[in-house]
């Protein structure tokens, strides 16, 4: 809930919240909701290297492979 009030603060207020809330969702070991997050923030390869930490390995390959396919 604090993510999302976070938004009416401002972008660079959300950005931090969410950098928060990542640390603890790796901390709870909630790798793929983390990985969701670190999407969300624009940094894929981060993202990928979270959920192979988990050992989510197919959901790291898929987020790669369509991280890979060109936009258009």
């Amino acid at each position: 809930m604090i993510v999302a009030l976070s938004a009416s603060a401002g972008h660079s207020v959300w950005r931090q919240v969410v950098k928060c809330y990542i640390e603890q969702l790796v901390a709870e070991t909630n790798f793929t909701k983390a990985a969701a997050y670190q999407v969300t923030l624009g940094d894929v390869s981060k993202a990928i290297g979270m959920l192979c930490d988990g050992r989510h390995y197919r959901d790291a390959l898929i987020l790669a492979r369509l991280n890979s396919l060109p936009c258009g």
